[in-house]
């Protein structure tokens, strides 16, 4: 079973509202389902522990954000290693390499974006909005292939 917790990382990643987590019944059952089945719960977990890193969602971590220690390092940071993960990316310094800080966020989200996509096989359960964007809500479009009608009661 996935903590309350995993199932808001869960809607997250995969972009969907928590504020319409009631209305989606497909969504939930899917997380239930997954939820049930221990071997496929470790795969989700491990995958939503990538994405957690990458964001410095773990309230128990000290170490700041991934993206956070490539993006926030004014000296242009080349590798960022820890425990288990080793990621090497541009500088942030033009001068060194070319490389500039837009550059080094878009090599990190190339290297979150595919932990959602695998977030998504494993469950499922499709992607309705972009989290790595910066348009934000794109609307309820996922009701029309979740079986939902125009409204989130399903009326």
């Amino acid at each position: 079973m996935f903590t309350d917790t995993e199932k808001l990382y869960i809607r997250f990643f995969l972009g969907y509202p928590d504020v319409y987590r009631y209305a989606n019944s497909r969504l939930e059952s899917a997380i239930d389902v997954i939820g049930g089945r221990p071997e496929t719960v470790i795969l989700v977990r491990a995958i939503l522990a990538q994405l957690i890193k990458f964001y410095g969602l773990d309230p128990l971590s000290s170490d700041p954000p991934l993206i956070d220690q490539v993006i926030g390092n004014k000296m242009g940071a080349s590798k960022i290693k820890d425990y288990d993960t080793e990621i090497e990316f541009g500088s942030a310094n033009a001068s060194k390499n070319g490389s500039t800080a837009s550059t080094i966020y878009n090599e990190l989200l190339a290297w979150a974006r595919p932990f959602v996509a695998q977030l998504s096989i494993v469950t499922g359960i499709p992607i309705a909005n972009n989290i790595f964007g910066v348009v934000g809500y794109q609307g309820d479009n996922w009701k029309s292939w979740s079986g939902m009608s125009s409204n989130w009661f399903g009326a």
